[in-house]
């Protein structure tokens, strides 16, 4: 196929450079690479611990050469949307972040005395819920097995907590690794039907202090949960996410439905949901439950590897290259046309500034909130785009130029004419939101979108428009956190790309419907609004994903160096730019990502000062350009308004 074509590092390229220019002399290099891509490879150890699941031929025992078929053994971390402005798919066309991974799996099968601890502790830490509306949901399907009766809820931190804490001592299982637990609580003596609620170390809603949905929130996988976090850290660093078939059934991937014309209507034809674990072996639903192993693996590659693990970022992480941002600002305007709205009731711009740092720990962040009235054109040109944004056809609302007309491009073509009156410029780079609140019966179909520049992927504008009601449920604050985490690289928990399948998925395709499990995750990123923080996983990410960021970015201004006649001068400090680099990856390798971008970033720094003191200029690169094609990718970037089904 033509994207198995792997270059990593285009030695054409290199030798052109040699042949064209006089390289002059410097210390040898041994880390970095001038004018090369360096993708940086990890052989990364994978835990998949079962619980309650043995190894057999049964409906709900583990296959164990079916399982490992189905998963992937390597994958390249993509910059998902500038590649699909990309016109090919030959895999060294793409734009890649610089992050591999080779998989090794380490499957573990829980013993006798690991189970019977965890059982026991669910049973200690639970308490008396009743079936959620979802539970009883599943009731009425006439394709079930059983009825679900009296469920009990347990806190989805404290069971993950557990896990995390014990499968070192009782299993050998190293969980600072990333660590897959598959659980199955059903057959034993002392099962009871639950689910897992994120009410035991609470992070309600920064604006309102609330949850939202409380049926909806009952879950049946968790994970991800930070160190440090202030609502609920687990004390100390775990790569830990468990899915528990013998909870729910749940809202969250339907896996409630099972009669064949609720499933089309629902989830749509060619739907797939994996049911609960007592369903395997159940023929007569709407597609036959035979082949739990086959299952479990598209979890692990989808859901955990491709999404939540190793995942690619929507848009690049290092901005204004070459010369990167340091010192970033949020850049928020607020257009306030909701008469009594009082701004600082429904934004905690601290909060912000603290849960975007923690993503992004190389880099310095500032806020300034500018409120401006909701009024004059930009009303005019809001109150005509807002309606298409539910597919309801409009005439051009703004300068009848290619997009208008469609979603929320207007906004976007009248707010990229008037950037500058909002954009003061102020800052190394900033990350401009703009906040719309408004009455319910003028919301446009999404609460959020970060757009890109229409022209190669790259990120741009980022819009909050906030109704009455989504202020009193929720407020701005989560969603805002959320649309600077897409600008800030970030993807759902719920789409990414399959590297090895070489395609693009996200759970709005019936087909990879059950991906909507990555949602229960505690990241900001999800739908669900359990968090309002960024996961173990992400910060992962986006430590992987600058360390390779700063060493690319050095590799291009060396080459620049090179070629200079005074490159000798700053030898020394290029030979401390390499040696930085190599720490960063030897950090890399040993899985501590955010010493390995901090030493990355020294390695740049100093590449970027050695070229300024010969007199080599590099600059930031901010341009936005014209309109010219629609993103294909900006669908998924949404946070949308409306769900499936609700009860």
């Amino acid at each position: 196929m033509k994207h198995r074509i792997l270059t990593r590092i285009s030695v054409l390229a290199a030798l052109a450079l040699a042949i064209t220019f006089e390289i002059f002399a410097v210390p040898e290099l041994t880390t970095l690479r001038p004018g090369q891509f360096q993708e940086i490879n990890q052989d990364l150890q994978v835990n998949i611990v079962f619980v309650g699941y043995e190894q057999g031929s049964g409906p709900r025992d583990i296959n164990e050469l079916i399982f490992r078929s189905g998963l992937p053994s390597r994958y390249r971390s993509m910059t998902i949307n500038p590649s699909l402005y990309i016109p090919s798919d030959i895999e060294d066309e793409q734009i890649w972040n610089g992050n591999s991974y080779d998989y090794n799996y380490n499957l573990v099968y829980a013993n006798e005395a690991f189970e019977d601890a965890y059982f026991n502790f669910l049973l200690a830490n639970s308490t008396a819920c009743g079936n959620s509306f979802f539970q009883n949901y599943y009731n009425r399907q006439l394709a079930r097995s059983l009825d679900v009766v009296n469920s009990i809820c347990i806190g989805a931190t404290t069971a993950e907590k557990w896990l995390a804490l014990n499968a070192g001592p009782m299993l050998g299982v190293d969980t600072t690794k990333y660590t897959i637990f598959y659980i199955n609580w059903y057959g034993r003596a002392d099962f009871r039907f639950h689910t897992y609620v994120p009410y035991d170390f609470p992070d309600p809603d920064p604006d309102t202090g609330d949850f939202w949905g409380a049926d909806a929130l009952k879950m049946i996988a968790w994970g991800g949960t930070t160190p440090d976090d202030d609502q609920n850290g687990l004390g100390s660093l775990r790569r830990v996410w468990f899915y528990d078939l013998s909870a729910g059934p749940e809202y969250n991937t339907s896996n409630c439905i099972l009669d064949p014309e609720e499933a089309a209507l629902i989830i749509g034809p060619g739907g797939y949901t994996m049911p609960p674990v007592w369903e395997y072996g159940n023929l007569t639903a709407y597609r036959p439950f035979n082949d739990l192993s086959g299952d479990l693996a598209k979890v692990t590659r989808f859901v955990a590897l491709d999404s939540l693990f190793t995942t690619s970022s929507t848009y690049s992480p290092g901005l204004s290259p070459p010369k990167l941002s340091e010192n970033i600002q949020l850049d928020l305007t607020i257009f306030n046309g909701d008469p009594g709205t009082n701004v600082s009731d429904f934004l905690k711009i601290d909060r912000v500034v603290s849960e975007v740092s923690d993503l992004q720990p190389t880099n310095f962040f500032t806020a300034e909130v500018t409120e401006k009235p909701f009024s004059g054109r930009l009303k005019d040109v809001y109150l005509c785009a807002y309606p298409a944004t539910f597919g309801i056809p409009t005439a051009p609302c703004y300068g009848n130029r290619e997009g208008s007309g469609r979603g929320f491009r207007d906004m976007f073509l009248y707010m990229r004419d008037h950037q500058l009156q909002y954009v003061e410029g102020d800052a190394e780079y900033e990350v401009p939101v703009f906040t719309f609140l408004i009455p319910t019966e003028i919301e446009t179909a999404f609460e959020g979108i970060a757009f890109d520049n229409q022209i190669d992927g790259t990120q741009s504008y980022n819009f909050v428009v906030s109704s009455t009601f989504d202020r009193e449920s929720h407020g701005t604050t989560a969603t805002t956190i959320h649309e600077i985490g897409h600008h800030l690289g970030v993807n759902h928990p719920h789409n990414g790309f399959d590297y090895e399948g070489f395609r693009f998925y996200n759970s709005s395709r019936p087909a990879f419907h059950y991906v909507w499990a990555g949602d229960q995750t505690d990241t900001v990123m999800s739908y669900m609004y359990t968090s309002n923080n960024f996961s173990q996983f992400d910060r992962d990410n986006m430590n992987r994903w600058m360390t390779a960021v700063y060493i690319n970015q050095a590799n291009k201004i060396l080459a620049k160096i090179l070629v200079n006649p005074r490159a000798e001068q700053v030898g020394n400090d290029l030979a401390l730019a390499d040696a930085d680099a190599a720490e960063a990856l030897v950090s890399y390798e040993s899985m501590d990502y955010l010493l390995a971008a901090e030493n990355a970033k020294s390695a740049y720094e100093r590449v970027v000062a050695a070229a300024a003191m010969i007199n080599i200029a590099i600059e930031r690169n901010s341009a936005t350009g014209e309109l010219r094609n629609r993103s294909p990718y900006e669908g998924l970037i949404d946070t949308p308004r409306t769900r499936r089904y609700s009860p």
